[in-house]
């Protein structure tokens, strides 16, 4: 299986690199350095007294100035040239006010960036809840969309903030065990249907040839938000395995009555994709068209041909919104007032303009639009 970026994706290993960690390079590129092996090189490259007073300068300027110098400063002021990780292309200053800023670094193996099994995998959980009521309502089925509707009411009975973690991890909670967990003898993890799929992690690529760095940022929002990020450049591909486990299907079904079973099947989850994304665009173009955004407009456009080709399109990575985005699409279908009453109480004043914000990149680009093509 083969995956390719449409747009800019950011999958995060929840790790920042810091100044004292990166040099920029002219106006479109940097560097990124490893401290540790940039001591260890230190150490090979200088002895005695020379060494200790580098050592020394670093560490005083680490403690002196912080983050308003990087390494890159302290390279160039000492005249060191030393052996970096990576060499890529950033499109932002790093730079706000005096400081240099952190940059939120994409996962990787050994040095080499990879899209993690689980990422794709809960992309298409996601994609297999909404399938699921979707193909219950063209059947005449509506206890699978009830039942999303009276968990997001009793949610917003519990008068969480939409901010809170627990108002969306108890709705999430309820939507796993009642998609992929309800029929089996126990909730057990064991009994989860997607047990039976298999994701693997991809095959890695070097940084410098898939990697930029770029701010994201949030729009329809009056907070002012840049945050430098590693993402994938469009149009990069990753090479991975995806396979239904057959055998492990028909162990589970001598314990399972969940009726989604059988639902577990390539063809299924590429009709689903279709219908959700073709929904979700949608919602997104409803939004964006209050800004007049060329890289937006391209994007949405390029993820609607894709649909309509045929392509197996999935949105991976951080800054998704993706529960919420499914849940409320969801409820749209089927308690349209439910869904106008949960906008007003908790995103917009009654009257206005769904106050519902979207990060996407400081150049204009949206996040985390891929598609799956078999090899």
């Amino acid at each position: 299986m083969k995956l390719r970026t449409l747009t800019p994706v950011h999958v995060g290993d929840g790790e920042e690199i810091i100044p004292w960690e990166y040099e920029l390079v002219g106006n479109r590129k940097l560097r990124v350095y490893s401290f540790e092996g940039l001591l260890k090189e230190l150490e090979e490259k200088l002895s005695g007294s020379a060494l200790k007073n580098t050592l020394k300068r670093l560490s005083q300027d680490i403690k002196i100035n912080g983050f308003k110098k990087s390494l890159g400063d302290f390279l160039r002021e000492n005249g060191l040239s030393l052996k970096s990780l990576y060499e890529i292309e950033r499109k932002t200053s790093l730079r706000r006010g005096n400081e240099y800023k952190g940059i939120k670094s994409f996962i990787k193996s050994s040095g080499k960036v990879y899209i993690p099994g689980s990422e794709v995998k809960g992309a298409l959980r996601t994609i297999f809840i909404f399938g699921a009521v979707y193909r219950d309502l063209k059947e005449g089925k509506k206890d699978s969309l009830n039942f999303v509707i009276k968990t997001v009411e009793n949610a917003l009975k519990s008068g969480r903030s939409l901010k809170d973690k627990k108002f969306w991890q108890d709705i999430e909670r309820k939507l796993e065990n009642y998609f992929f967990v309800n029929g089996a003898p126990e909730r057990d993890a064991k009994y989860d249907l997607f047990k039976t799929l298999r994701v693997s992690d991809s095959l890695t690529r070097e940084p410098s040839q898939v990697l930029y760095v770029d701010d994201v940022t949030i729009l329809g929002s009056s907070k002012v938000f840049y945050d430098p990020h590693e993402l994938l450049k469009e149009g990069q591909e990753f090479e991975l395995r995806i396979e239904v486990d057959e055998d492990y299907k028909k162990v589970l079904k001598r314990f399972h009555k969940n009726p989604y079973i059988d639902l577990i099947n390539w063809e299924f989850l590429q009709e689903s994709s279709y219908n959700f994304y073709r929904f979700l665009l949608a919602e997104e173009e409803s939004f964006f068209e209050r800004f007049s955004i060329d890289g937006v407009r391209r994007d949405l456009r390029k993820v609607k041909e894709a649909l309509s080709r045929g392509e197996f399109v999935v949105r991976i990575g951080k800054h998704q919104g993706f529960l919420s985005l499914t849940v409320m699409l969801l409820v749209k279908l089927g308690a349209k007032e439910l869904y106008r009453k949960f906008y007003e109480k908790f995103i917009s004043a009654p009257g206005k303009p769904v106050n519902k914000t979207r990060k996407i990149t400081k150049e204009g680009r949206l996040l985390g639009f891929c598609t799956l093509e078999l090899s």
